[in-house]
């Protein structure tokens, strides 16, 4: 994996891969939406499992799930609809990573999309996620929102 800290690759070995099955929605004009509205102009949600290392070395493995919420439309009016796999590639100790609140920012152009995950009090990019279909198909440039996870550690 990229749990490399002689080359530089991930110094403090914290890198791990996810892989998920889900779904996502989004729909707007570009700009803020109505987070309290009846009907959400988007989401998401998705359960999987992780495969990393901790801080100390040891390998870490364990299953977890999610919901998000868009907060933002994005820069352009895009809508998009996808249920499939994503995969994760997350940068920090997984317990932080599943578990609690994260921004995201996320790019779907056709079948693809690429989300960005970042700690809501530093900004710091945590993850990213790559997926087919999984995160939406069709067209949703720069969205934001917030994704709630919650984890289970298998070891």
């Amino acid at each position: 994996m990229l749990n490399n800290p002689v080359n530089l690759l991930d110094p403090e070995g914290l890198a791990g891969v996810a892989i998920d099955f889900g779904g996502a929605y989004s729909t707007g004009s570009g700009g803020e939406v109505d987070t309290n509205a009846t009907v959400q102009q988007g989401g998401g949600a998705g359960s999987g499992f992780y495969v990393g290392s901790k801080p100390n070395g040891y390998a870490e493995m364990g299953v977890y799930s999610y919901q998000s919420d868009m907060t933002n439309s994005g820069e352009t009016p895009g809508a998009s609809l996808g249920a499939g796999m994503n995969v994760s590639i997350y940068l920090t100790d997984a317990e932080d990573f599943f578990s609690g609140e994260m921004d995201y920012v996320k790019y779907v152009i056709g079948p693809f999309s690429m989300v960005f995950l970042e700690d809501p009090s530093t900004g710091e990019l945590t993850g990213f996620t790559f997926s087919l279909l999984g995160k939406g198909a069709g067209w949703s440039i720069h969205e934001k929102g917030t994704t709630t996870g919650c984890q289970g550690a298998l070891q």
